[in-house]
């Protein structure tokens, strides 16, 4: 997790004394962290889909899966949540202490869910629009929230995200992903 770690410094980067004076720079050099993150995330997504198809023997070619639009305004948003917002009311409760680490490790949570959902949406539109796909099932990291276990034991019964409804949720820190499954798997 480049990006959550490489974030979670980022709460290093916003002035104790006053927060709104770096705000511009802390957005901008995480949005960058955030942006390379989910190319990357984007790629891997890809290649695995390739790569499953292949070991499963499907030698159709897989139909395009246009990318879903990426909302800047929610990573922004979300960034002054867990970092400068975050960091003023910890400071208004004198809960000082450890402050960028705290902020850091929000605002680390927020960029890893940003950065991971690039990769789950193209699991996502690539199961959608593929006729050799059934659906897909959520798997979770090993140590899931309750929320994410009752989710994946449901298994491999979706077709579409908009089909599985909280499914498709993802919350901050949250490592889990989503795996394709094929006819052939079935």
């Amino acid at each position: 997790m480049v990006a959550k770690e490489a974030a979670s410094e980022a709460a290093s980067w916003l002035r104790t004394g006053d927060i709104d004076d770096g705000l511009d720079d802390f957005i901008a050099r995480v949005t960058r962290l955030v942006m390379a993150g989910r190319a990357t995330s984007e790629n891997i997504a890809a290649a695995y889909y390739e790569a499953l198809r292949a070991a499963e023997g499907i030698t159709s070619p897989r139909p395009f899966a246009p990318r879903r639009l990426f909302s800047i305004n929610r990573l922004i948003a979300g960034l002054i949540y867990t970092g400068p917002r975050y960091a003023k009311a910890l400071t208004r409760r004198d809960e000082t202490q450890n402050l960028h680490k705290v902020v850091g490790e929000a605002v680390g949570r927020n960029a890893m869910r940003h950065t991971l959902n690039a990769g789950r949406s193209v699991i996502f539109d690539s199961v959608s629009s593929d006729p050799d796909a059934w659906g897909w099932a959520r798997l979770t990291d090993a140590d899931p929230c309750n929320f994410c276990a009752m989710l994946a034991g449901r298994g491999p019964v979706y077709k579409t995200a908009e089909s599985a409804g909280e499914l498709n949720r993802w919350h901050d820190g949250c490592a889990c992903t989503v795996i394709p499954v094929l006819k052939e798997n079935q």
